[in-house]
């Protein structure tokens, strides 16, 4: 009785956030429109812009905290976490993410980094890319809170028919017995700095349940002091690999 009471105030609990989060979109994005279009004033002082900025800033990472939350509800309270698979290029993701993640770095001690092949901008694969953006903007976001100087890179590779996406960074590492727990809801590495935001410990948790659905890995490698690399392996379902086998599946018959 005292189980099946738990688990009926735990999802009485992720309804309440569901229906909190559902109602704070609306006007999270009205105010994100509304800073957006005030930024494209040629009239505003240095000061005003600047001050606008960071407005805006503070904005996105209240939309990004708020889908977070209602997509971690989801996968906790009922699994109904669709993943939508479609055909996109690679080099229009990276590019989105780039863009959505340059406002993070406004101090230029810490610079933000792109590195994608050329070879691989136009490489058409087929996987979810909302939620492959998703991933990299909260794992970069993520190093971007606890890196003060140095860089943060997005490093895109392949590896025969898997997709590897790191992001690096010269942080401040993560302790030994804690490298197990980045995973963990609501859990937050000490920043040792004078930061006053580090995030909310599920940018992290999501990335990963998010992964897992995508039938990849992410693991992480760090060292305290120096910084964190956060690896993510995605099989890569490529049109170049469709073309041979559907033309071997006609050569022989195949319908």
């Amino acid at each position: 009785m005292v189980d099946a009471e738990e688990n009926t105030n735990d999802g009485h609990g992720l309804d309440i956030i569901s229906s909190i989060t559902h109602e704070l979109r609306t006007p999270i994005n009205s105010t994100k429109g509304f800073l957006e279009l005030a930024m494209k004033d040629p009239e505003l002082s240095l000061e005003t812009r600047e001050k606008l900025k960071k407005a805006l800033e503070s904005v996105r990472r209240m939309s990004v905290l708020v889908n977070d939350l209602l997509d971690l509800s989801m996968i906790i309270g009922s699994g109904r976490f669709h993943i939508y698979p479609r055909w996109f290029f690679l080099g229009d993701i990276i590019s989105t993410v780039e863009e959505d993640c340059s406002h993070m770095f406004p101090d230029p001690e810490v610079r933000f980094r792109v590195e994608l092949p050329e070879e691989l901008e136009k490489l058409k694969m087929r996987s979810d890319p909302v939620r492959i953006r998703q991933v990299l903007v909260n794992l970069v976001d993520n190093a971007s809170k606890y890196t003060i100087r140095g860089y943060v890179d997005l490093i895109v590779m392949r590896d025969g028919d898997r997709l590897i996406l790191e992001v690096r960074d010269t942080g401040i590492g993560i302790a030994p017995e804690n490298i197990e727990r980045v995973f963990e809801p609501f859990f937050q590495e000490s920043s040792g700095t004078d930061r006053k935001s580090t995030g909310t410990g599920i940018g992290l948790t999501l990335s990963r349940e998010i992964i897992k659905r995508l039938d990849g890995s992410i693991e992480v490698r760090s060292v305290q002091g120096e910084g964190t690399v956060f690896h993510v392996n995605l099989p890569l379902e490529s049109s170049e690999l469709d073309m041979v086998e559907n033309l071997f599946s006609e050569s022989h018959g195949g319908g």
